[in-house]
């Protein structure tokens, strides 16, 4: 994620970007053909990230979790109701659809040492949806009434294990854990 302008991880987990300019030939962080047997288009530009929501499945216990941060182009002010929008589709093949990434603001960038852990933050926009699309992007889109000064935005899933929600995709043989792809 570190190649994509403004991004970061906030933790030891390992979002990924994934752009048309990243190669030619076999490419893992190409665009539209993306780790080995992925194909999505982006919804706008020539790029979007992809972050693994959970690796805790019905079949896993391990609490891997994946977030992105960037800071906002200015501060939020507080009282001010802002439009979020952001585009979704899971990864191809995956096996299992979750809860997606949740939204949080905060005045200050963060950084947990551990990898992929949870963070115990209150996310501000929670969708509260489980996508397993595959093909078309989809639109979520939330209102958001500032508290002031927020100056960056963190994109990933602040939800507690028994929060989370599942949904099987059967005809899926590929990845175990749900992983989505976000643009715009």
């Amino acid at each position: 994620i570190q190649r994509a302008s403004m991004w970061d991880n906030p933790s030891m987990g390992t979002p990924d970007f994934y752009h048309r300019c990243a190669g030619a030939g076999p490419c893992t962080t190409c665009v539209p053909n993306y780790l080995t047997d992925g194909f999505q288009e982006p919804h706008a530009g020539d790029g979007y990230i992809a972050m693994f929501t959970t690796w805790l499945t019905q079949t896993s216990s391990i609490d891997y979790r994946e977030y992105t941060q960037a800071p906002l182009n200015r501060p939020l002010i507080g009282g001010e109701v802002y439009l979020f929008t952001m585009y979704i589709v899971m990864a191809d093949g995956c096996q299992n659809g979750s809860s997606v990434p949740q939204i949080y603001f905060s005045d200050d960038e963060f950084f947990e040492g551990t990898v992929g852990g949870y963070y115990d933050l209150t996310p501000q926009i929670d969708f509260d949806t489980v996508i397993t699309e595959t093909e078309n992007w989809i639109e979520l889109s939330m209102c958001y009434t500032a508290t002031g000064n927020e100056k960056y935005i963190t994109i990933g899933n602040f939800l507690e294990h028994d929060e989370m929600r599942f949904r099987p995709v059967s005809q899926n043989t590929g990845e175990e854990h749900p992983y989505y792809l976000i643009d715009d």
